[in-house]
């Protein structure tokens, strides 16, 4: 989102970029960009180097999966460039959410970063196949008619769970689980012994994401701060609840396009009783 703010000190003078220079305005503390509203940042499109860096964005963009059209919106003296963004600025200014929700907001940040080659695996997937990223709980679990009717859950991908939360810290939340041992995104040795329904306080800082059970999943490395960086290097490998006997494998894409460069293939045998690896290894650690 290109946006330049009268409340926003943008230097004009040349600058040399670099391959790992982030214009959008950021909030120093967590490196994050300083939000102009909720999933907006603000790009300094008066400094000749960030339109330059914006406009190269603008070209990478991989227009062969789906992105047909770009808004652009400008803020001079509070303004915008659009009916709408000028209505919606005249009742929304530029957002300070505080320095709790930014610690909350790079928590989740950094989560994303590194889920993305997973996160772009399932892009190409989408591309390819039409599976799309985001799917009702259905789609996955047919057999299972409970998830028929959830609204208020999704898949992502067929291998994380996530059940946004939509009560106050202070009222308990309550979603569903299909059959099999998850594990908890954010606090491996948390697992959940399904079908069944949970109903649990949730702090604001978290979010009930699960990993499906007989699951291998790529993470990036911790604290590379970026979405777009080489996908396949680095790559931290967890497996989950496998099955005794069963196979499971994952694609391993590089940041380019649709490349993949590997697969990750994994099967437990002669470990007996239900192959729980999580079982067999010390309790890991939190992912954050």
């Amino acid at each position: 989102m290109g946006l330049a703010s009268a409340d926003t000190e943008c230097s004009s003078e040349p600058q040399q970029p670099s391959s790992d220079q982030h214009y959008p305005i950021h909030k120093p503390a967590h490196n994050l960009p300083q939000p102009e509203g909720p999933g907006l940042a603000i790009v300094p499109v008066t400094n000749p180097a960030a339109n330059e860096w914006y406009h190269g964005k603008l070209e990478s963009v991989p227009l062969d999966l789906g992105v047909d059209c770009f808004k652009v919106q400008g803020a001079p003296a509070s303004g915008d460039i659009s009916a709408l963004g000028r209505i919606r600025a005249a009742f929304l200014p530029l957002q300070n959410y505080g320095e709790e929700a930014a610690v909350t907001m790079a928590k989740f940040v950094n989560a994303k970063h590194r889920l993305m080659p997973y996160i772009f695996n399932l892009s190409i997937q989408a591309h390819t196949t039409g599976h799309p990223l985001q799917r009702a709980m259905l789609l996955e679990f047919l057999g299972d008619r409970t998830t028929h009717h959830l609204d208020r859950q999704y898949m992502l991908g067929p291998s994380l769970l996530v059940a946004p939360i939509f009560a106050p810290t202070s009222k308990e939340s309550k979603y569903y689980a299909p059959a099999g041992r998850w594990t908890s995104f954010f606090h491996p040795a948390r697992t959940l012994e399904g079908p069944a329904w949970v109903t649990e306080l949730v702090p604001i800082d978290e979010l009930p994401v699960w990993v499906r059970p007989h699951t291998v999943l790529c993470l990036g490395p911790a604290g590379v701060g970026r979405p777009d960086y080489a996908l396949h290097r680095g790559v931290d490998v967890r497996l989950y609840a496998l099955e005794e006997g069963r196979a499971v494998e994952t694609r391993v894409p590089s940041e380019k396009g649709d490349e993949i460069v590997g697969t990750v293939r994994a099967k437990l045998s002669g470990g007996g009783g239900g192959g729980d690896t999580l079982d067999r290894r010390p309790a890991p650690t939190p992912l954050y």
